[in-house]
């Protein structure tokens, strides 16, 4: 653990470090609770700007002492991302002298909604293929919904003015589009069983597909075994 001794802050360090994205989601997730704890959090976010230099004259002690407790929280929540990263994320922080920008370009580096992006992000969920000689259908699931999370909430409330963006913002919203992309990870093999489901309502609820997919491919192996 690296330690600031003058600000008496430990400061955790996190495993793996952040460097090429990959581990980008889960990274951001539990450096925000650290800096949370330590009340960091709204200088990261945004919410706390630095204070102004133009207000009355009569405040100037006050107003540069505020500013030195800003700059001072402001480095430290840089430190925190610097001694988490390393490599290319290591050297973005770098580049900036802003604890919100720093992260607003990790965000926009790793998670960001670019087409790109976005397209990777759908393209990890509707080439995700069900293979019972290699996962149960419980584990598909799980998986499943941790892509759909992901993919979901770098899409939600995007500010980005792309058509993609917002088709995809509002097929994230949809239950039934995501029981019927559900159903299509599923093999060939399996298309029979798809079809039956699929049938049973125009909407399917995500809820209804999941328990009928366990219920079916569960007590019902050798109807559905891959040969």
């Amino acid at each position: 653990m690296s330690t600031l001794r003058e600000e008496r802050i430990t400061i955790p360090d996190l495993k793996p470090k952040l460097s090429d994205g990959g581990n980008y989601p889960e990274w951001a997730r539990k450096l925000k609770i650290y800096l949370s704890i330590h009340r960091l959090l709204p200088l990261v976010n945004g919410t706390s700007q630095s204070p102004s230099t133009s207000a009355a004259a009569i405040e100037t002690v006050t107003i540069e002492n505020d500013i030195h407790k800003w700059q001072q929280a402001n480095d430290l929540a840089l430190t925190f991302m610097m001694q988490n990263s390393e490599g290319t994320a290591e050297s973005i922080i770098l580049m900036e002298d802003n604890a919100h920008t720093a992260w607003e370009s990790l965000w926009e580096q790793y998670e960001g909604k670019t087409r790109a992006n976005l397209t990777v992000l759908l393209h990890s969920v509707i080439k995700l293929q069900f293979d019972n000689r290699v996962s149960t259908i419980d584990e598909h699931i799980n998986e499943f919904q941790i892509r759909w999370a992901r993919f979901a909430s770098t899409v939600a409330g995007s500010t980005v003015t792309t058509k993609s963006a917002g088709a995809y913002a509002a097929v994230t919203k949809c239950d039934s589009a995501k029981a019927h992309i559900l159903l299509g990870t599923l093999p060939d093999y399996y298309k029979m069983l798809v079809n039956n489901i699929a049938s049973q309502t125009e909407n399917p609820t995500y809820h209804s597909v999941t328990v009928q997919l366990r219920d079916l491919i569960t007590k019902n192996p050798k109807t559905t075994k891959i040969t």
